[in-house]
């Protein structure tokens, strides 16, 4: 898909049924798509959030990118 959006609704039904991992390379793709779009970053940031493990610097690079993108 040329847009995140389906990439965002590809990762919910993921992280739904449990595939944390799947969703996580979902959301990564729509951040890649559209790094401007403040409402994928931001899902990416609350997905990495809940997940278990060390995602520190991930959060950190993109609460930064979001910081840019509020106006």
């Amino acid at each position: 898909p040329k847009s995140a959006w389906p990439h965002l609704v590809e990762a919910a039904l993921l992280r739904n049924t449990g595939q944390n991992d799947e969703a996580t390379r979902s959301l990564e793709k729509a951040v890649q798509k559209d790094p401007q779009n403040r409402r994928v970053v931001g899902a990416m940031v609350r997905h990495l959030k809940d997940l278990p493990g060390d995602h520190a610097a991930r959060l950190y690079d993109l609460r930064k990118q979001l910081v840019v993108l509020v106006p």
